[in-house]
């Protein structure tokens, strides 16, 4: 039996030991410097634990355990978990698959190198001798070292994560200023609450205090749209007071983007509905479909170019389909867009919470007015190369990650055999096999999960390890698995000569990033079972459970299949997903134009401030207030996931819900209401009482541009008179 050190119990490190297990001819030890399983998702690493996934439950699993297997305390899985339920499934995966006492916790591999088996550490470059992996262990406590070991293995894995270091600070600056701050200034992965950045000092109110997050990709995203529900929350939660108020409105989101920023929503509509319906976004992005039935889809890289970015970004327009906030400067289709996932980051670049501003941070310096700090951003607007932003009050940099810190416990040489280039995070080291987790020069060596992070993909990875250290028979590669080494080579090679000259228009955002093509050309060439339930062999969303070993027990994927297949039909046939879309669609103000009876005219607003959940129960909440027919309404909405309901709770005066149960809930399938192609309909209806019916007292028609919610139409009867009455609220224009 040949034994297989991993480094790191994250998905890529346990997936790989599962597989290992499995095959039956290895022995096991996982190496977690940490205390517990969980790599990058664990609470005390760089994601909050409150932070959700960019992709569906569905891609972020494999295909031996289903989430709905997984005790979240009784409440399914969201189809977007937390980063605290992440957790709670790689518990259940090592526990079902991984016996604990396999994982050596708090340890740390600080080096390795091969060496000749049977010997103590010379290297023998004739290469007569088989290699082995020799690595010094340290084991602590905290800060307390305990004890070293030096333990030999056939094989090693190493699999630290891609994201376990962030960069410095990228930007020069007048001498000093970084050295000694004068303003906070830290990376999105260390950034959690509002008081790591904000003063409680409150400057007059025409001077906005900026707090400028830069860097795009899906890091920037999220944390400009969390800082802007933080100091929403500050300003509209029920802690809220005038203090807090004051402190909120002295501050704004400024998002620096060195290209065009799109935010794809969780759900957009489903193109096979015959009326409005929406599906999660993973089943458009990883559809079998969309590639050509014949020949099979293999996995394909290369360089981009000024006309696949404008593709690219009129293929991610057509998915939003709805406005998406100008960025200042110019529109530039040279640059490859970037597209994040968020369900709010476009709401509130709507209604004016985060600025967007094309450029680059390029120099921090003091005004010599008044001493505080100004950024230079430079942009390729031709007429406005320069742009200044004063009184910048924070940072929060989204600038990535390094890996060089991950891999320092490899030797020199055999860095030097991997290509080691750390001037290149896209592409650091060159991984030509077993689907981008190893170098073929370095055939004992395995790193999963380094330039593609998708959990399909690190399986696919696993099973192809596996099936390398598994081969009795010659080792060396096949005459198609050498031209697929050599094109990937080849592609290194090219990617890594952009990055250096800097030629950005060719530099794709994710390099590696043709999921459907990996995982189908793996079935392929590890011979795995297609488990293609409810759908055909070529279409369909493409998820792990798709494909499984070879008589391996398929009752975990069959759960996670039949389950997309349920979401899938009841987003079509019971209107799922809708209140979702309806409820981050309304965030901002709405304001609407009526007549009277009297032939007078009367205007109606209605505001939704977005703030925390004030009951875990729920998702998402807002406090709305309105003006209709001069009366002022005060009102807290709701959305909780698990039922896919909107509730309606009456306000007190100091923002909290007065009852323990909704006054009204919106129903979207209601009897006798009938979505449109672009539009939905809800009925507002009373809380149940007992011995009492539901009262219908309101009726809305939600008008859709692909996902995004452009106007709705509110039809009630006034209170004095009984009159029926309608109103047709669009959306106010941005406040900056």
């Amino acid at each position: 039996m040949k034994s297989v050190a991993i480094i790191g119990a994250g998905p890529s490190g346990l997936v790989a030991a599962r597989k290992l297990l499995q095959n039956g001819g290895f022995s096991v030890t996982i190496f977690e410097k940490k205390s517990e399983i969980g790599g990058l998702w664990v609470g005390d690493s760089n994601i909050s634990p409150d932070m959700r996934t960019n992709q569906t439950k569905y891609t972020m699993s494999f295909s031996d355990l289903s989430w709905d297997s997984v005790d979240l305390g009784g409440r399914p899985a969201p189809m977007f978990p937390k980063a605290s339920q992440v957790i709670e499934y790689l518990r259940a995966y090592q526990k079902k698959h991984i016996p604990e006492d396999l994982v050596k916790f708090n340890t740390e591999v600080v080096a390795a190198k091969q060496i000749p088996e049977d010997s103590t550490g010379v290297w023998l470059s004739t290469g007569a001798a088989t290699l082995r992996w020799k690595l010094h262990t340290r084991t602590h406590r905290g800060n307390v070292k305990l004890f070293e070991t030096h333990l030999t293995f056939d094989y090693l894995i190493a699999a630290p994560g891609a994201f376990s270091y962030p960069n410095e600070f990228p930007c020069e600056a007048e001498e000093g200023l970084l050295a000694n701050p004068p303003i906070p200034i830290v990376h999105s992965a260390r950034y959690r609450v509002l008081n790591d950045i904000v003063s409680e000092q409150v400057s007059p109110a025409s001077i906005k205090k900026r707090i400028l997050i830069v860097g795009g990709s899906h890091s920037g995203s999220d944390i400009a749209s969390l800082i802007a529900l933080q100091l929403s929350d500050a300003s509209h939660g029920p802690a809220a007071d005038e203090q807090r108020q004051k402190l909120a409105e002295a501050y704004e989101v400024i998002h620096v983007t060195s290209r065009d920023t799109f935010a794809l929503p969780g759900f957009i509509r489903d193109p096979e509905a015959k009326t409005c319906a929406f599906m999660p976004i993973d089943f458009a992005l990883f559809n079998r479909g969309s590639r050509p039935a014949d020949p099979a889809p293999s996995f394909t890289v290369g360089l981009t170019s000024p006309e696949k970015s404008r593709t690219a970004k009129r293929m991610i327009k057509g998915l939003i389909f709805g406005d998406q906030g100008s960025i200042e400067g110019p529109d530039n289709d040279e640059l490859p867009p970037y597209g994040t996932l968020s369900e709010t980051y476009t709401q509130f670049v709507n209604c004016g919470r985060i600025r967007q501003v094309r450029g680059t941070l390029n120099k921090l310096e003091r005004s010599e007015a008044d001493g505080r700090l100004v950024a230079i951003i430079h942009s390729d607007h031709t007429q406005y190369p320069t742009l200044k932003l004063e009184n910048v009050a924070a940072i929060v940099h989204a600038t990535g990650f390094n890996s060089e810190p991950a891999l320092s416990f490899l030797p020199q040489d055999v860095k030097a055999a991997l290509d080691y280039d750390p001037t290149c995070p896209q592409a650091p080291v060159l991984l030509d096999t077993s689907y981008l987790s190893q170098n073929s020069a370095v055939p004992h060596l395995a790193i999963p999960g380094l330039p593609a992070a998708y959990w399909g993909l690190f399986e696919m990875q696993a099973r192809a390890i596996v099936a390398a250290w598994s081969r009795k028979q010659d080792p060396s590669l096949t005459e198609n698995q050498v031209t697929q080494r050599d094109r990937l080579r080849k592609y290194y090679s090219d990617l890594r000569a952009a990055v250096q000259q800097r030629h950005k228009t060719e530099i794709p955002n994710n390099p590696f990033g043709d999921h459907v093509g990996q995982l189908e050309q793996a079935c392929r060439e590890l011979q795995l079972d297609r488990f293609d339930y409810g759908v055909s062999e070529t279409q369909g969303y493409i998820c792990p459970s798709r494909y499984t070993d070879q008589g391996a027990d398929k009752s975990e994927a069959f759960k996670t299949l039949y389950s997309i297949q349920q979401i899938r039909r009841k987003g079509q046939e019971e209107n799922l997903w809708i209140a979702r879309a309806v409820f981050h669609g309304l965030m901002g103000e709405w304001v609407a134009a009526y007549k009277r009876t009297d032939g007078r005219t009367k205007f109606c607003t209605l505001d939704f401030h977005p703030r925390f959940p004030t009951d875990p129960k729920y998702d998402w909440e807002y406090l709305s207030f309105g003006v209709i027919d001069g009366e002022e309404t005060r009102l807290v909405y709701r959305y909780e996931e698990a039922t896919d309901l909107i509730t309606i709770w009456n306000a007190n005066e100091q923002d909290r819900v007065k009852k323990t149960a909704p006054q009204r809930t919106l129903d979207f399938n209601r009897a006798g209401l009938d979505n449109g192609k672009d539009t939905a309909v809800a009925a507002r209806v009373s809380s149940p009482k007992e011995g009492k019916e539901q009262k219908v007292d309101c009726l809305y028609r939600f008008h859709f541009s692909g996902p995004m919610l452009q106007s709705f139409y509110m039809r009630t009867k006034l209170e004095d008179n009984g009159t029926d009455i309608g109103f047709h609220f669009v959306r106010v224009g941005r406040r900056l």
